[in-house]
């Protein structure tokens, strides 16, 4: 049985990484997140992120669930943040690496804490509107319908496309993280796979100790959703 589960239509990949040591800070991930972000700001403008085919996916999937905001999808935001300040948020030595990896890949990728939360995950259409706090402390309207990650107590894990609550995020005192990767439609299984392969590759270099399963992706019902 899948420990997370996806919808028809939004197909999940996740690997679960147990040993971890997460630090505030590390001199190697900070350097190789800025050789990313280097990459992703030479490569990437304005006018061709608003075009991006990968975003454009996930722009359409938060708008048909009723649930965009002005900001737009998570790895868009982070691209717009390379574009306008050169330059990711820093949190931690697992969420920086997430977050550029989902910056270059364009696919949202959610870290969770495997410890503070309930298996199985699944993804699930909200059947009402909801308050959440995201991981940063600020309070957040989502309207029923949206596209969100449950854990087994119905607790609300992540909100698709944009933000982990403060339910489960990763901290410095984390040992155990699920990484899950979220499909679209139009968006191909194998780049969600290759983006959950390339978090896991990196926690593999840089985490000594750490032992990661391999990535796969989560059953789903048959129809609808949840």
């Amino acid at each position: 049985m899948s420990l997370v589960r996806g919808l028809p239509d939004v197909p999940v990949v996740y690997s679960v990484c147990r040993d971890l040591e997460v630090a505030a800070l590390r001199a190697d991930v900070l350097f190789e997140v800025r050789s990313i972000v280097e990459r992703v700001r030479s490569s990437t403008d304005a006018s061709t992120l608003d075009r991006d085919p990968v975003v454009s996916k996930y722009r359409a999937l938060a708008g048909r669930s009723g649930s965009r905001p002005a900001a737009g999808v998570y790895p868009e935001v982070l691209v717009r943040g390379i574009l306008m300040r050169g330059k990711l948020p820093r949190y931690n030595s697992v969420l920086d690496l997430v977050n550029a990896v989902s910056a270059m890949t364009r696919v949202p990728i959610s870290p969770i804490d495997a410890s503070r939360v309930v298996l199985p995950l699944k993804l699930a259409y909200l059947t009402r509107d909801a308050t959440v706090r995201y991981s940063g402390g600020r309070e957040v309207y989502v309207r029923r319908g949206a596209i969100v990650l449950e854990d087994g107590l119905g607790r609300i894990v992540y909100v698709l496309p944009y933000r982990n609550t403060d339910v489960a995020p990763v901290t410095t005192t984390t040992r155990s993280v699920v990484f899950v990767g979220y499909g679209a439609p139009g968006v191909p299984l194998n780049l969600v796979e290759s983006s959950v392969k390339t978090v896991v590759a990196y926690i593999e270099s840089f985490f000594r100790g750490a032992s990661c399963s391999r990535p796969e992706a989560g059953e789903s019902p048959e129809s609808g959703g949840s």
